[in-house]
């Protein structure tokens, strides 16, 4: 039972942590967007977020081209892609809700336990 739990927080923990750094590659890149060009490297800024994730793949067999908006979608809020913000938030949930030692019944009861 001890080590069930220790590793659904351990998941949970993992998760939340990819979760912020998708966001804060994000964040990288819009404040790299706002920079001049230099006109050399990848073709976008946006292009070597893909690639610095390790998502360039998945997106590129879904959408094609990379696009600012299509990459933000893609990293934030698209369930196909593992390593999307929502994706891993839904799996830190997923593992808290599968441990009965996380949280007491009025805790559970929250939005971070409810679908």
């Amino acid at each position: 039972m001890l080590s069930r739990t220790a590793e659904n927080l351990f998941w949970i923990a993992r998760y939340i942590e990819r979760a912020e750094t998708m966001a804060r590659l994000l964040e990288v890149g819009a404040r790299i967007a706002l920079m001049p060009s230099a006109g050399h490297g990848y073709r976008s800024e946006w292009e070597s977020l893909l690639q610095a994730s390790g998502t360039a793949a998945g997106f590129a067999a879904k959408y094609g081209d990379p696009v600012q908006r299509n990459i933000e979608s893609y990293m934030f809020f698209d369930r196909d892609n593992v390593s999307s913000v929502a994706s891993c938030l839904f799996r830190a949930r997923e593992n808290a809700r599968g441990s009965s030692a996380i949280g007491t019944a009025s805790a559970r009861s929250t939005s971070w336990f409810c679908s």
